[in-house]
């Protein structure tokens, strides 16, 4: 009931503790006030720290089975906070910000290339 309770407020899970080390063994519960970051803001963090995203990492983030993290990342993508990078299958598609695919931050890029 503990676990529903703190994860219906968005909270962090209870994290138990076990005393071995005292005169009387016991297990301390500590509760953290502390709201828990959503999904997208670990996918967002996991994809500026290490690059485009696929369907096999966010189950492992999210603890999602496969058919939820499929949903999950259409639904980003209809968003658009996502978008699909080419695959040559599904089983290989990645995912990143859309904002990760403009062009250099360089104020001398134009887009051009040296040969014109």
């Amino acid at each position: 009931m503990m676990f529903d309770e703190m994860a219906a407020a968005q909270l962090y899970p209870p994290q138990y503790s076990q005393n071995t080390d005292t005169a009387v063994e016991s297990v301390t519960v500590t509760l953290l006030n502390l709201a828990r970051p959503s999904m997208w803001d670990v996918v967002s963090d996991w994809i500026d720290r290490n690059g485009p995203i696929a369907n096999s990492k966010l189950r492992e983030i999210s603890g999602l089975d496969t058919l939820g993290a499929s949903k999950q990342l259409r639904s980003w993508v209809a968003q658009g906070v996502l978008v699909a990078l080419p695959a040559a299958s599904r089983q290989m598609a990645r995912y990143t910000k859309p904002e990760l695919l403009a062009a250099p931050d360089d104020s001398l890029y134009f887009g051009l290339d040296n040969e014109s």
